[in-house]
């Protein structure tokens, strides 16, 4: 049978190995995924790069996961999408182009990349 459509969650976080790479130890995994959502959370596209943010404290970030109610808000939360989604989507994924890949292959997922123009000389292939 068919599942009803939902709005898709959003996962605000550098994506990487330790979002789909089950040999890294899963504390070690989480602690990552952690920081990395801090540093989304603290980051921001400007025509220049990334740019990042004071740090935000463990506080901060569990009230901006709280303003944001459609944001994934842990990490066990984010490998349950991960391996139950229908396809991986990543629109300007920029450096993460290759983990998004490498991630779908793991789970054995469709997937999607709408790269953006800026570092397009960092992927030529």
């Amino acid at each position: 049978g068919s599942r009803p459509p939902v709005a898709p969650k959003h996962v605000r976080v550098m994506f990487g190995p330790s979002l789909y790479d089950e040999t890294i130890d899963f504390d070690e995994r989480k602690a990552i995924f952690e920081r990395s959502a801090r540093a989304a959370l603290n980051s921001e596209w400007t025509p220049k790069g990334l740019k990042f943010h004071d740090s935000m404290t463990k506080e901060e970030y569990e009230q901006a996961l709280v303003e944001r109610p459609s944001e994934v808000q842990s990490f066990e939360e984010c490998i349950e999408i991960l391996k139950n989604c229908s396809v991986l989507v990543g629109v300007h994924p920029d450096q993460a182009a290759e983990a998004i890949v490498d991630c779908a292959l793991a789970y054995k997922k469709p997937f999607v990349l709408l790269p953006c123009c800026t570092y397009h000389r960092d992927f030529p292939k």
